[in-house]
């Protein structure tokens, strides 16, 4: 799998129109018809539904629109089905709406669902219809599926395009998503206004997307503020989450952000970004009290039978310069046959371009592979600093890109599990545990557990092979529960925990948990040993971006180091 390719280590009614109310006269899909559908936070009365067909997020003279009534339903004329299959729907949300359960709207907010999704939009689809501008490589299933996985949803029963108004007194997951909504609206609302106010002239796309990717940022905090509060005030936990100030302190932060909002990505070809010369990368590395800054480089090497072999070259800054250096980067994955240690870097795997754009990553010792799919974004003209400083890299003030030069953002999704340890992986315990049959009972019989996290104990209760998941926090149980599952894999057992999002923070040590994974346990050459089970078939997008060569020249020549400890030459990094 990769990590990192070049090798980066990243990171939705009313019963009658729950479902499409597309209908039109004549049987081509060009047919002039009509399309119904439902709006809320709570059912929203007053608002300006239209279909964005330049993507700008304002209505323009020709964009089909209607204004909700009742219930929030709305009914456009005059479109097409492939235009709604095509075009995403977007909700202006004006002063003197109404929200049937918080009553008049005072601070003005924007919705939107994903093209082909007009049933119902609220909050949370906004937040999928996010995602999928940030990587148009991604279906609304698969965006959606990220967003469920950021707000902690396992259940595949329940859907963000489902009307939560109507299934939230039958559903604690519908409540829950309610609630998160509420809180959603109230924070694009507060940071419209802000924002407006800070930025006068920037452009409302460019400020909503701003907010939202703050939001998403957010999601586990908001989470754990909707399950642990005993009073739901949406106003507080917003202001609280996503603050005002956080957006609009910075002046020049602010400008950057809206500046690579005002970027549109663009689906691309896998093949064409890495042709030439090659795909490139720049990052802080930390590793225990050592921070470093690295760059590297991927490029196609030969072909054979289909598929291409890599070569990576790694640069560390050091005593002025930048000097090549190499990477050992060992993972133990969990096979039919045991657990393997295998390198994961660019030698250790062929690349195979597929005709849809895409590329199938496979390494050769496990078997293991992942789709990898890459939206492009021509920066010519664009300031750098909004594309590296998120890495912590500074450029000198004011540089742009120069012709031709251009971004990528990558998604890969795996197409199995893949369990994985770290090889320098420890875990201390005060419980020693030589199986996972022992560390379960172990987990079982002590009052508040074993050790997961920072000063942060889980103790399981269950028979079998499955249970709940309880946690402490010194002698507090907490609100949050998980659940745990042993499975076997092969003649291996693991220890699989689930962990709620709201509890992967740093203030309990699991930050380093991503969405679409779980934590496990496994016994390695009679030691036990700590690691994370990526599921297959959840996109993950990786943190950062990856540089076309003339970007990255630029970087380069305008680089600004800071004060970080000087990097060995020879690295050994997770």
């Amino acid at each position: 799998m990769i990590h990192r390719i070049a090798l980066r280590r990243w990171l939705w009614g009313v019963a009658a129109v729950s479902a499409l109310g597309l209908s039109g006269c004549g049987g081509g899909t060009g047919s002039p018809s009509t399309v119904s559908g439902v709006v809320a936070d709570g059912y929203l009365k007053g608002a300006v539904v239209f279909l964005d067909k330049n993507g700008n997020k304002t209505w323009d003279e020709g964009e089909p629109k209607a204004t909700t009534g009742d219930g929030g339903v709305y009914t456009l004329t005059a479109v097409s089905s492939a235009d709604v299959a095509s075009y995403p729907i977007v909700v202006e949300v004006p002063v003197g709406a109404v929200d049937e359960e918080r009553g008049a709207v005072e601070k003005p907010y924007v919705l939107s669902a994903p093209a082909g999704k007009p049933e119902f939009v609220s909050p949370i689809t906004t937040l999928v219809q996010s995602q999928i501008e940030t990587n148009p490589t991604m279906t609304a299933e698969q965006a959606e599926n990220v967003v469920k996985t950021n707000l902690g949803i396992t259940s595949t029963s329940v859907s963000l395009f489902d009307n939560f108004v109507q299934k939230k007194g039958a559903s604690e997951e519908y409540a829950r998503i309610q609630k998160v909504a509420e809180v959603v609206a109230t924070a694009v609302g507060n940071n419209i206004e802000a924002i407006r106010v800070a930025a006068p002239s920037a452009d409302l796309n460019a400020i909503i997307k701003v907010i939202v990717q703050e939001v998403v940022a957010q999601l586990p905090t908001i989470t754990k503020e909707v399950e642990t509060n005993s009073t739901f005030n949406a106003t507080t936990i917003a202001a609280a989450a996503v603050p005002t100030t956080r957006l609009t302190s910075d002046a020049t932060q602010l400008q950057q952000q809206i500046a690579q909002a005002s970027t549109t990505a663009t689906v691309s070809s896998f093949q064409d970004a890495l042709a030439g010369e090659g795909f490139y990368w720049m990052e802080i590395f930390k590793e225990y009290d050592n921070s470093f800054y690295e760059y590297g480089v991927v490029k196609l090497g030969a072909q054979q039978n289909g598929s291409y072999a890599l070569t990576e070259s790694f640069f560390t800054y050091t005593g002025g310069s930048w000097v090549e250096s190499t990477e050992e980067s060992d993972d133990y994955t969990l096979t039919s046959a045991g657990w393997v240690l295998e390198d994961d870097s660019a030698a250790a795997g062929t690349l195979k371009f597929n005709t849809d754009g895409t590329a199938t990553w496979t390494l050769t010792k496990s078997g293991r592979s992942e789709i990898i799919r890459v939206a492009k974004i021509d920066v010519a003209g664009k300031l750098v600093a909004p594309f590296v400083e998120p890495e912590g890299i500074s450029v000198t003030p004011g540089t742009t890109f120069g012709p031709g030069a251009a971004v990528y953002k990558m998604t890969f999704t795996a197409n199995q599990d893949e369990y994985s340890i770290w090889s320098g992986s420890t875990y201390s315990s005060p419980w020693a545990a030589a199986s996972i049959d022992e560390l379960i009972g172990i987990a079982s019989s002590q009052e508040r557990g074993i050790y997961v996290g920072r000063y942060l104990r889980a103790a399981l209760a269950g028979t079998g092979t499955t249970g709940v998941l309880d946690f402490y926090q010194g002698p507090t149980k907490l609100q949050q529960s998980g659940s745990w599952t042993k499975k076997t894999i092969g003649s291996e057992n693991v220890l699989i925990l689930s962990i709620p999002v709201s509890m992967r923070l740093e203030a309990y040590g699991l930050d380093w948990l991503e969405p679409g994974e779980d934590m496990i346990f496994g016994v390695i050459n009679g030691q036990l040993k700590q690691g994370e089970v990526r599921y297959a078939n959840m996109p993950r997008t990786e943190r950062g971006y990856n540089f076309s060569k003339t970007a990255m020249d630029t970087i380069l020549q305008n680089f600004v180091p800071g004060n970080l400890t000087q990097a060995p030459k020879r690295l050994t990094k997770r």
